[in-house]
């Protein structure tokens, strides 16, 4: 409750960091990571269901009772085996340590009227999403209908509260894509993403630890954190990657022939890195980072396959012309990868979005310089903007005389009722050559 009061006092701009879980025992750490990403996830809802319950503005309660509000009305909404009781006496004992008595009393009045808010449990309700002002869907395609009407009346207005996704996020996704696709895409942010694993051994993948996806070489992941952990390490093989990420690097596999030097621009923690070593095991792949906690992880992973060397960012220059195939994963909003960064959902702003554009376009303009004559450069994204997509390509063709390849723009799939095997994160790629 202490980092969700942080949070609240930063909201919008909720950082992309995780919760400290140190000395927690695996249970307690996984409801701490469980609430946190429900709170997280359905910030937007849960501020309008509490607003319908309160005699005073959102904006005017202490971030501190924000806190235990969210926290107590998240478990009472989103978790089926918290008892209502305890979930609404944990959050009242924290509001009475940080506040007192009085604050705890206004907690447990405000939590009480949630709880007697829910009128019944629905199955699921995929025609019914966000069409009425009483229905607040859930992960799994259920649906908790309300005793009284608390979601806006005006239809763009209520998709953000159920769906909470950020009103300017969701009108350029209509502006777009249409409104029919924005819906999709709210509905598919509510998604409980998978742990999709790619490379698992036939002998693995016939256990009950994993499932098959959905997409050909991948498998979700069913058991707990420490037995993957130990299935990494004993196989080099597998990595945890979405089913859709990997379709641009396999992409150069057939594309990129017997490639010398393969330039992994912004490695960031080293899956595509890793993905890259496996693809061209006869390739240097030359990884780096401008971030250095994430260039310590891309070590890390680089120790999985012996073609990776990471080196620092102003070491680039000694490839001029060198590289084969220049990857460049560029930082973006994250549009297309919602479910696992739902704080995307709430920072896009047109101003933060020119800013990416304006980034991904330097970095860009850095890779040129760096191909062999004939060079591959590959551009990708997990964003579903056309200004940091299609646009920025377009761009980059233009001025430094690029050929096309191959390009696409991939939508998520997976909303809350469909089975795990069918979710993919989105995401946008372009493979140019330089003549």
């Amino acid at each position: 409750m202490a980092r969700i009061e942080r949070r609240a006092e930063a909201f919008p701009d909720l950082p992309l960091d995780a919760p400290d879980m140190s000395g927690l025992d695996p249970r307690d750490a996984g409801l701490v990571r469980a609430i946190d990403s429900a709170v997280t996830r359905r910030w937007l809802t849960l501020t309008t269901v509490l607003q319908s319950r309160l005699d005073r503005p959102w904006r005017n309660v202490e971030f501190g009772i924000q806190s235990a509000l969210m926290v107590g009305a998240a478990q009472l909404l989103f978790f089926d085996r918290i008892p209502d009781h305890a979930a609404v006496d944990e959050s009242v004992a924290h509001a009475k340590r940080v506040r007192g008595a009085k604050a705890g009393g206004f907690v447990n009045a405000v939590l009480r009227k949630v709880t007697a808010l829910r009128a019944e449990l629905l199955p699921t309700q995929a025609e019914a999403f966000a069409k009425a002002r009483n229905l607040v869907p859930l992960a799994d395609g259920r649906a908790w209908r309300l005793t009284e009407d608390v979601f806006a009346d005006e239809t763009v207005e209520r998709l953000s509260q159920v769906g909470s996704v950020g009103r300017e996020l969701l009108t350029h996704w209509i502006s777009a894509h249409g409104f029919k696709a924005a819906v999709d895409l709210v509905r598919h942010g509510l998604v409980d993403p998978p742990l999709v694993v790619a490379g698992v051994p036939e002998s693995l993948a016939a256990t009950p630890e994993f499932a098959p996806h959905d997409a050909a070489g991948s498998h979700v992941f069913l058991g707990d954190l420490a037995s993957l952990l130990a299935h990494l390490d004993a196989n080099p093989s597998m990595r945890v990657q979405d089913a859709a990420s990997g379709d641009p690097v396999a992409l150069t596999r057939d594309a990129v022939r017997e490639p010398k030097i393969i330039l992994d621009l912004c490695a960031g923690r080293g899956t595509k890195s890793v993905q890259l070593a496996a693809a061209h095991p006869n390739a240097t792949i030359v990884a780096t980072d401008v971030d250095d906690a994430r260039r310590n992880d891309l070590a890390v992973a680089a120790r999985r396959a012996p073609n990776i060397t990471v080196i620092a960012p102003g070491a680039v220059s000694a490839y001029f012309q060198r590289a084969d195939l220049v990857v460049v994963d560029a930082p973006c909003s994250n549009t297309a990868v919602l479910p696992r960064r739902p704080e995307a959902a709430y920072r896009f702003t047109a101003r933060r979005l020119s800013q990416l554009v304006s980034t991904q376009r330097s970095i860009l303009q850095g890779a040129i310089p760096l191909l062999a004559p004939g060079g591959f450069l590959l551009y990708a994204t997990c964003s579903l903007e056309p200004a940091e997509n299609v646009r920025q390509c377009e761009d980059a063709r233009r001025r430094h005389r690029l050929a096309p390849v191959a390009e696409r723009q991939r939508f998520p799939q997976g909303v809350p009722g469909e089975p795990s095997s069918r979710y993919a994160d989105g995401g946008f790629w372009s493979l140019m050559r330089r003549p």
